[in-house]
């Protein structure tokens, strides 16, 4: 019989477009080769749905519960991450997994929703693993320098789920060395209990066949073959985000359009349209697309100016799957690694390493098709994907 795998994380993430729901959907699908895997998550549609993804799992979607006070009171994002903590105490989740019973194993994705779960899955015996993709506490300490204090409490809040959920879990799953070094620090895991497992990617997605997507996309945007186009992704409720965003419009856009004009800059993620007032004539924010992958065709540059980021940078690795050049700071390359195609400089010297790049680089395909080459090595599903799922079921089962 097939072991079941339930698995919890409290946004929807399907269709999977941008990086969090697609580094999701890739979790479910390599776990669905050896386990009968199902997705409960949270969604704001007002009627529950369920529906069977092609890759073999199935997922559940329960309505997100609104809390009215302080859905009136979250204004900002910082503001509306902490609204959405609170709301994933709302106990429909689990309810909605009522043949838990029936589970061999538990994940829960991220820290919100998942002390409950994590909880009552060890009350009944069941094999229960922590998907973290940071260590909330790193996060909350840049979040005290840089936010109003409605963001750190957010942060607090989150780092309690966390330090919970991970002293509930049998294991840890983390997507850097860097993740797994800070939850050893900051929540006294032992080592035994963790294991590194990037960020995933479906190499076929990630495609350097054009078929005239590249023209065709530029002069969408009345972009000319001479434009040097560089493109930052990443969605405007991600306070890493919004700082980087805020930094394209203040400083290097201007920069840019003194030193280069012939450079552009495009934003592209879901909840960036409110930096429309950064927009300038060689900054433009897209917004929410339904498939970022044209927009890395057409580039010829990939950026993450982040001050501080996650437990892996999303925005760089699908950079890289695209063969895109990259420039990033230190705190990018830290989840990463210092790849072929990656350039790393400190925030303070970001615009002249950019500059640098869009006047002495040539892209052509065999340039990225060398990048793309490594970035397969280090992110395709087909070995990450394996190794995951062989780690969780030796674990649990020993070697077969």
């Amino acid at each position: 019989m097939i072991p079941r795998l339930d698995a919890f994380y409290h946004r929807d993430i399907y269709p999977p477009r941008d990086g969090t729901a697609i580094y999701v959907d890739g979790v479910m699908r390599a776990l669905s080769e050896r386990f009968s895997v199902r997705l409960f998550t949270y969604s704001d549609s007002k009627k529950p749905s369920s529906h069977v993804v092609s890759h073999n799992y199935e997922v559940y979607s329960v309505p997100r519960l609104r809390i009215p006070l302080l859905s009136t009171l979250a204004t900002s994002p910082k503001a509306k991450r902490l609204h959405d903590a609170v709301a994933a105490l709302d106990p429909r989740l689990l309810l909605a997994a009522r043949e838990l019973g029936e589970a061999d194993y538990v994940l829960c994705i991220e820290p919100f929703c998942s002390p409950g779960v994590a909880f009552f899955s060890r009350l009944r015996g069941k094999n229960v693993i922590f998907r973290a993709s940071d260590c909330i506490l790193s996060l909350g300490i840049h979040w005290m320098r840089t936010s109003e204090p409605v963001g750190l409490l957010a942060a607090m809040y989150a780092l309690v789920f966390e330090r919970l959920t991970s002293r509930l879990a049998h294991l840890i799953i983390v997507p850097s060395e860097k993740t797994k070094r800070l939850f050893e620090e900051h929540h006294g895991v032992q080592e035994d209990k963790l294991f590194v497992s990037p960020h995933g990617y479906d190499e076929k997605r990630y495609s350097l066949a054009d078929d005239g997507i590249r023209d065709s996309l530029r002069s969408k945007y009345s972009l000319t073959s001479e434009d040097f186009l560089i493109v930052f992704v990443g969605s405007g409720d991600w306070i890493p985000n919004r700082i980087a965003i805020k930094y394209l419009g203040d400083y290097l856009a201007p920069f840019l359009n003194t030193e280069l004009p012939r450079a552009k800059i495009i934003v592209v993620g879901r909840k960036t349209e409110e930096f429309k007032n950064l927009e300038s004539r060689n900054l433009q924010v897209i917004g929410e697309v339904e498939d970022v992958v044209p927009y890395l065709v057409a580039a010829d540059l990939g950026i993450a100016p982040m001050k501080t980021t996650g437990g892996m940078s999303v925005k760089a690795a699908e950079y890289l799957m695209m063969g895109l050049p990259v420039i990033a700071t230190p705190e990018v390359t830290e989840t990463i690694g210092r790849l072929k195609g990656v350039t790393e400089t400190d925030i303070e010297h970001f615009h002249l390493a950019v500059l640098e790049s869009a006047r002495g680089m040539t892209i052509n395909k065999s340039v990225r098709k060398r990048i793309r080459q490594e970035a397969v090595r280090n992110f395709s599903w087909d070995r990450i994907g394996a190794n995951l799922t062989d780690f969780i079921w030796k674990s649990f089962n020993g070697p077969e």
